[in-house]
């Protein structure tokens, strides 16, 4: 949504679609989400769309799950460090992954001001959470910035830093 918000035209391209009036784009209908949950009207679109939003739900991807699968499929070999990291993850009676994004979430101001970071205590406040129902579970952190993520949370005992 934030490419289509630049200028007059396109909020008011955003307040049309809103409304729920059937706008092109190049061709092409324009399919706003509306929301962050699963919308079931969605399987019922046919033709060629442009869609706008997250589309975060993966019940949005269920007919394309396998061929998702294949794409997403390592095609090289992994190199030492990532299969150790993966022996470490199929080794765990359990496992805790956490994301800290960094990226254009600092480097951006724009983005920074809208949505801000996750800072130390909300990582360490989840983390402690899980750990309090799975105690020996280790917690792999992965990161835009691994550097970054470890010097906030490098003090939180039995984290895996995935370079």
């Amino acid at each position: 949504l934030r490419a289509l918000r630049k200028n007059r035209l396109d909020k008011l391209i955003l307040k049309l679609i809103r409304l729920g009036l059937p706008l092109r784009l190049r061709g092409q209908r324009v399919q706003l989400e509306p929301g962050f949950s699963y919308d079931p009207q969605f399987a019922r679109i046919s033709g060629g769309r442009y869609l706008i939003g997250g589309w975060v739900s993966p019940r949005y991807f269920d007919n394309v799950r396998p061929q998702l699968l294949e794409d997403f499929r390592f095609k090289g070999q992994l190199s030492e460090s990532a299969s150790a990291i993966e022996q470490a993850i199929i080794e765990a009676p359990c496992c805790i992954a956490a994301h800290v994004r960094r990226g254009d979430y600092v480097s951006d101001p724009r983005t920074l001001e809208r949505f801000g970071i996750c800072e130390r205590e909300y990582y360490a406040a989840g983390i402690e959470h899980i750990r309090k129902q799975y105690p020996a579970c280790p917690c792999f952190v992965f990161s835009d910035d691994v550097d970054a993520a470890e010097k906030e949370l490098g003090d939180i005992d039995n984290l895996v830093f995935v370079r």
